[in-house]
């Protein structure tokens, strides 16, 4: 049962994704339930303050409510693993591939109305290295793409696939060493998606048989393939069947670490990174409370 006037922050990214954040202030006041909710307002100032804002106030807030991108909800929920506050998410990003698996609704005003109902559930955190991600990591081809998305001007799925193509023919697949749960494989690799729910977001479905509680990564290998195969393998991305492509490698496990001598991109949850080899992944089983 929720107590009398649930305590909800709302963190809100004005710069997000595609510009719906400016309307969300006023969403709320019409959609909340105020009979249920006390709500109250922050916006970030600049990238890392959502972090900052749910470290420095989880403990004065029962939910705590992430409008933005796959990158503020990774900011955020990184400083509510093991914490009494949920998380719950308002998307306003170009992929929001977290909230796509969660079944969490895109348009603000439903996302919000489905505050409402209060239902939660734990999913599974994964710490790499030092970071968190909640969604998908990548190290490979999807960490360059992750790089020059960030940079370039316009954001949304279009602007992506412009950068994917203008990149694909000039990146070379490398070499990597596997420790998955203490078994060594080695494997050279166009790309190596690390994913703790199925998709990148836009409904471009990497793993499609991960499942973010049931205490496993999900290991996707990709390696080099002829161009005249990406439309199949586009087709597989969209049609949850990636996994049975003879380019792609699976594996499951609760421990990774990855090894390479190259110099490798990579990015968490989307955002650019610049991760140091070995590679440390594990599994946090059912660590972050989360409204669905």
């Amino acid at each position: 049962m929720l107590n009398e006037q649930t305590k909800i922050l709302f963190v809100i990214n004005p710069k997000s994704g595609v510009g719906k954040q400016k309307k969300v202030e006023s969403l709320i006041e019409q959609f909340l339930n105020k009979q249920i909710f006390f709500p109250t307002i922050e916006y970030t100032q600049y990238t890392g303050h959502a972090k900052e804002i749910c470290a420095k106030r989880k403990t004065e807030f029962d939910i705590i409510c992430l409008v933005g991108g796959d990158g503020t909800i990774n900011e955020g929920a990184s400083s509510l693993i093991n914490s009494n506050t949920a998380l719950a998410i308002i998307p306003t990003g170009s992929g929001n591939g977290l909230a796509r698996h969660l079944k969490i609704p895109l348009k603000t005003d439903e996302a919000i109305k489905k505050l409402n109902s209060y239902n939660f559930k734990f999913i599974d955190a994964c710490k790499i290295n030092e970071q968190y991600f909640f969604n998908v990591a990548g190290i490979g081809f999807d960490g360059l793409i992750a790089h020059k998305f960030a940079t370039f001007g316009k954001r949304g799925f279009s602007s992506y696939l412009k950068i994917v193509f203008s990149e694909f023919s000039k990146y070379k697949d490398q070499k990597f060493k596997l420790f998955i749960d203490s078994n060594e494989v080695n494997n050279k690799a166009f790309m190596i998606s690390l994913a703790n729910s199925s998709q990148f977001g836009n409904n471009v479905l990497i793993a499609p048989k991960a499942k973010i509680d049931d205490g496993l990564l999900n290991v996707v290998v990709l390696r080099k393939f002829p161009m005249i195969v990406a439309p199949v393998l586009a087709f597989r991305l969209f049609t949850k069947s990636i996994h049975k492509s003879c380019f792609v490698t699976n594996y499951t496990c609760k421990h990774l670490e990855i090894h390479s001598t190259e110099n490798v991109f990579s990015h968490i949850d989307g955002e650019p990174s610049d991760l140091k080899f070995p590679v440390k992944v594990e599994v946090l089983p059912k660590s972050l409370k989360v409204v669905i």
